[in-house]
């Protein structure tokens, strides 16, 4: 029986999570709490920070970092270089969920205008 064999295809479906900050009204540096929670146990692979409507501003230098609990994602973005465009940050280490919420952190200078989303890709 040539050619005679079983092959299995497992495709494993991709999950994220997209979180849509309005920095319109300000958005104040510090820890910004979603509640919304990631299920324990997933195993979040990376970060996306967009801003396709090319409005995102903060003042000298504002950053954002993604963190689950106290759990930093990657590294801070700064905010000049999401004007626009899309920055992925895939983690070196993988994150596993731990049950904690999701928040956003803005540091050295707030969202002063525009939109921000943040998408936390995990399997």
């Amino acid at each position: 029986m040539a050619d005679n064999f079983l092959r299995q295809v497992n495709t494993v479906p991709n999950f994220g999570v997209d979180l849509l900050f309005n920095g319109e009204e300000g958005i104040a540096t510090g820890s910004i709490a979603t509640n919304h929670v990631i299920p324990k146990g997933k195993v979040i692979l990376g970060v996306i920070y967009r801003n396709i409507e090319n409005n995102l501003t903060a003042g000298a230098s504002g950053t954002v970092l993604a963190n689950i609990g106290s759990t930093a994602l990657g590294t801070a973005e700064d905010v000049a270089d999401i004007k626009g465009t899309s920055v992925v940050q895939i983690l070196a280490t993988p994150v596993i969920a731990t049950g904690d919420a999701v928040k956003l952190t803005v540091g050295t200078a707030g969202i002063t205008a525009g939109t921000l989303d943040v998408v936390i890709l995990y399997v």
